[in-house]
């Protein structure tokens, strides 16, 4: 098995050092301590004494900083890694829980007055375990080796009957240190403990209690916290003091108490083995560890350190972070369902080239929200703007692509929406793979510049489609009566050297209007306006209904779980999904007769939305809660147009006879040349094709 360890002389200069109860006493001691040797340094307390709030405003470069931390909160100790990347852009090198209390008044064995468990053990003992682990986990994902240093106590190797929660507590501590001595060589993270006689320190000094008087404090030699801080410096830099390495410090000596593991494998070591027994098998604990190791967009560790989630295999990973996973990404279909229907209603009414623009916009923005996101709610905000603004542009271009098409090629070039789709997901996937390594140098880096990557493609896309050269889409154009800018706009589509007299353009000119027109007529035949039609009329429901189930379907068998929970997928199962996505867009493009596009398209991929916030709001938890029997649920689900539906056709292009298409020309040159009152003498009889 590999051994990353052990760690050799640690010298603290250039490193990054966290010390939880750094604002006074101990901590604060060595905090001016490691800042001396060149150590950048975080403050972890619930407050500042006025002494250290002046000191760390008066360093230089910003190498000290603090940030509040409550270290009976595994939350609040979680966020120290997390600033500890914002300032000073890496995780810590070294660890130090130096806070502590003493038989304080509210949480004591004697007063019993503590309702559920007692706080001081949560302090003194929980607060230092759970660091260690969080230090490991750390370093691991940094892929570097680090110092744990622990703060025990005299009180912690002998009886102490006046305080013994806190005498029980250090004994904790104590233990712990010696036990975690192999993560030296095996793992490259010593830990090691202090255990300091009396300390002139607010744990005696700062009470509103008559503890130091009962233990006659007074009486009794006490040592300076800078003496404690200096040998613990010696235990962090020095390679002679090895993983479970117990060093005493009082008035009157200064020696090793436990002698580290590897120092213990000696045979001149002189410890001493009660109950010799065969070496457990660690292959577990290594697996553990190797999964954490160099792990760092949703998914990525840095993305859980940031916001203090718990990772997988933390009490809490499975409520607290799934349903943040789940909240983030069932906004985001919240936002494209939302956006989706609003083009039932915009699309039509400010046309499609400005709902592109309107839909870039908003995807700017959500991506901006989430790249610099200083929260979780802000996160979230930015998830729900990106959706609305992904909504409207999934179901506005492929009809634009659609409308600006000419028949015999708008297969190929619809397709190219679904296939960049398809493609976007691709390169979000390598882009959080390649930025996942940048995890050691810069853990913040790793999930926010994919994030503002996203912010590229509408730029772009913005900046495009707002440009003159950009034409609006002839058909919209046609049903706005303004048939001069249609015609100019096809025939700058549609000319081509072998066709001079632009009569492929003249040709669908003349379909779209005469189309719009047929549809129209049949639109006032049935009596409903456009929105009772769509329900009423049984060729309209029949696509309403179709379009809906196809973009529901699709996205049910599960293409977005893969793309939206990579990372997760990929520590679950050992492969990768593709969704087909060009057929659908395709389709639902071209089944909608033009008074109902827009409206056809909206309640179409408010279907996909629709689907998509059922599966990407359940999917994080099923993991979680049931594992890979949740891709069970994925497994289950796995002529004209309008004619095809019962409707009639103003004009047929695509499938004419050369008959047909001899008296089309006619047709069309037949109504260049009648005037506009003419034109209502020359029109196609209803239902007759041309």
């Amino acid at each position: 098995m590999t051994q990353y360890g052990p760690v050799s002389d640690f010298p603290v200069k250039d490193k990054t050092v966290v010390i939880t109860g750094g604002g006074s006493g101990i901590g604060f001691a060595l905090v001016k301590l490691c800042h001396s040797k060149g150590a950048r340094v975080l403050v972890g307390d619930l407050k500042l004494t006025k002494e250290a709030e002046k000191y760390i405003s008066q360093t230089s470069g910003h190498s000290v900083a603090f940030a509040e931390c409550d270290v009976s909160s595994w939350k609040s100790l979680r966020s120290l890694i997390t600033a500890s990347v914002d300032k000073f852009g890496d995780v810590p090198d070294v660890y130090v829980p130096c806070a502590g209390v003493f038989e304080p008044r509210w949480s004591n064995f004697w007063d019993d007055t503590d309702e559920e468990n007692y706080k001081l053990l949560r302090i003194n003992i929980d607060h230092p375990v759970k660091f260690t682990r969080l230090a490991m986990r750390a370093l691991a994902g940094a892929q570097k080796q680090g110092v744990v240093c622990l703060v025990g106590s005299t009180a912690g190797i002998r009886a102490n009957y006046f305080a013994s929660l806190y005498s029980a507590s250090k004994f904790a501590v104590v233990g712990f240190a010696k036990s975690m001595g192999q993560a030296d060589p095996e793992e490259g993270v010593k830990v090691v403990c202090v255990l300091p006689g009396v300390v002139q320190s607010p744990l005696w000094t700062v009470r509103d209690d008559k503890v130091a008087e009962q233990c006659k404090y007074e009486e009794r030699p006490g040592l300076q916290p800078m003496d404690i801080a200096e040998v613990m410096l010696k235990m962090i830099e020095s390679k002679e003091y090895d993983g479970g390495t117990c060093v005493l410090k009082t008035p009157y000596e200064e020696r090793v108490e436990e002698v580290g593991y590897l120092r213990s494998l000696r045979k001149d070591s002189g410890e001493y083995d009660p109950s010799p027994r065969p070496e457990p098998d660690i292959s577990r604990l290594k697996g553990v560890l190797a999964a954490e190791r160099g792990k760092n967009t949703i998914g990525q560790p840095g993305w859980y350190q940031y916001f203090s989630l718990p990772q997988q295999g933390e009490p809490g990973y499975a409520t607290t972070t799934t349903n943040a996973i789940a909240t983030a990404n069932g906004l985001f279909s919240a936002g494209g369902a939302l956006g989706a229907l609003s083009i039932m209603f915009t699309c039509d009414y400010f046309g499609r080239k400005r709902n592109i623009q309107f839909g870039s916009a908003l995807s700017v923005l959500g991506g901006a929200l989430q790249g610099s996101t200083a929260a979780l709610a802000m996160f979230h905000v930015g998830r729900f703007v990106s959706g609305l603004g992904i909504g409207i542009l999934v179901t506005v271009c492929p009809q634009y692509l659609s409308e600006v098409s000419p028949p015999f090629a708008r297969g190929w070039l619809v397709g190219h929406h679904a296939i960049f789709l398809v493609f976007g997901y691709m390169l979000s996937a390598w882009l959080g793979y390649a930025c996942y390594w940048a995890t050691p140098v810069n853990p913040g880096f790793a999930w926010r510049f994919p994030l503002c990557m996203q912010c590229l493609a509408p730029v772009y896309l913005r900046c495009v489609p707002g440009s003159p050269w950009v034409p609006r889409s002839p058909r919209w154009l046609v049903s706005k009566d303004k048939p001069d800018e249609a015609m100019t706009v096809l025939m700058r589509l549609r000319q081509s050297p072998g066709d001079p007299d632009n009569l492929v353009a003249r040709e669908e000119f003349y379909q779209i209007s005469e189309q719009l027109k047929l549809d129209e007529q049949k639109l006032k035949a049935t009596g409903y306006g456009v929105w009772r039609a769509v329900w009423k009329k049984k060729s309209y429901r029949k696509r309403m209904l179709m379009g809906f189930m196809i973009q529901f379907g699709a996205e049910v068998a599960g293409p977005l779980i893969i793309n939206n929970y990579a990372v997760i997928l990929y520590t679950n199962l050992a492969f990768q999904g593709t969704g087909c996505d060009t057929t659908m867009y395709l389709w639902v493009s071209e089944i909608f007769p033009t008074e109902i596009r827009s409206i056809g398209m909206g309640f179409s991929l408010f279907g996909q939305f629709a689907a998509t916030l059922i599966v990407l709001q359940t999917a994080p938890i099923g993991f979680a809660q049931v594992g890979w029997k949740y891709f069970l649920l994925v497994v289950c689900w796995s002529a004209e147009i309008a004619q095809k539906f019962g409707d009639d056709v103003a004009v047929h292009i695509t499938d004419a006879s050369q008959e047909e298409q001899y008296k089309l020309e006619k047709m069309v040159e037949r109504r260049e040349s009648c005037t506009p009152a003419d034109e209502t003498a020359h029109a196609v009889p209803e239902g007759e094709p041309v």
